[in-house]
């Protein structure tokens, strides 16, 4: 699912004045809340986060050179866009065949009501058409025409993160590990964990990231920061080592995301509040 990927590289590249651009409209982004952000930025990086850090995430590749998970924002609506597209196939599909049909009884009895009928269908379809290929197509192929999921690689040689995304969301980059900006808790939205960069190193915009899964809580992805910040700064040694994933397309690695935090939820299971956090 990569519509907010998709939505934010729009506005960051987006024209100043065009209505898409979020240029200056997302504090986070704007020169003043990087700098205020940087100092407090550097302290997340050099100093101890959590007392347990751990991964909730799908972990691909982990050794001590690098850390590769998954990355992306909103995987549990994933299905959501195939239900919508389908059903937008159908009226395209179902408009078109009673424009045939009401056409065909036209050309073959000659009806003149047949045909006022078929201009009906036939606008429809045509209407239907051009809405989904101009609006909905470019949504569609998120979910259904390219690759599954968003990666993100910690190298701790080269002290680079890269991103691994679709041209049309920003593309694979390589931005500075020194530079990263974590936002833990986004304002009790319960997205994923942000990491940010400016436009510092000639970058012509912004850049972020959503790594890990969203919760109801801001420990666990507080843990997961802290897990990510330990092996980037003092290396594999003394941390938990995370189960890999593997990357085949499994069937059922596709449902995690929908049905995981319901499962819990049906079950009773709750992650464990983080020290910091009030009762």
């Amino acid at each position: 699912m990569y519509l907010v990927e998709w939505m934010l590289w729009q506005g960051m590249t987006a024209d100043k004045h065009g209505w898409a651009s979020l240029k200056g409209k997302i504090s986070r982004f704007t020169p003043e809340g990087m700098a205020r952000g940087e100092k407090v930025a550097k302290e997340n990086r050099t100093q101890p986060q959590s007392d347990t850090p751990r991964t909730r995430s799908p972990v691909y590749a982990y050794n001590d050179t690098y850390l590769e998970m998954r990355a992306g924002c909103m995987e549990y609506a994933r299905g959501l866009v195939t239900i919508i597209s389908l059903f937008i196939f159908y009226l395209i599909a179902a408009s078109a065949n009673l424009a045939f049909l009401t056409f065909h009884d036209f050309f073959s009895k000659y009806e003149i009501s047949a045909f006022v009928t078929g201009l009906f269908p036939l606008a429809g379809t045509l209407f239907f058409g051009w809405f989904y290929t101009k609006y909905g197509l470019t949504i569609t192929r998120f979910e259904m025409l390219t690759q599954r999921r968003l990666l993100v690689r910690f190298n701790r040689k080269t002290r680079q993160v890269y991103l691994h995304r679709p041209r049309y969301a920003g593309g694979i980059v390589v931005l500075p590990w020194d530079q990263v900006q974590a936002m833990t808790d986004v304002g009790g939205i319960r997205f994923p964990m942000v990491l940010s960069w400016g436009r510092h190193g000639g970058r012509p915009n912004p850049e972020s990231c959503f790594v890990g899964k969203s919760c109801a809580t801001s420990g666990p992805v507080i843990d997961e920061w802290e897990f990510i910040r330990r092996f980037m700064e003092e290396g594999p040694e003394g941390l938990p080592r995370p189960r890999i994933r593997s990357k085949w397309p499994l069937p059922w690695h596709a449902f995690e995301p929908v049905f995981g935090g319901m499962l819990g939820l049906l079950l009773g299971r709750r992650d464990p509040r983080h020290p910091a956090e009030p009762p």
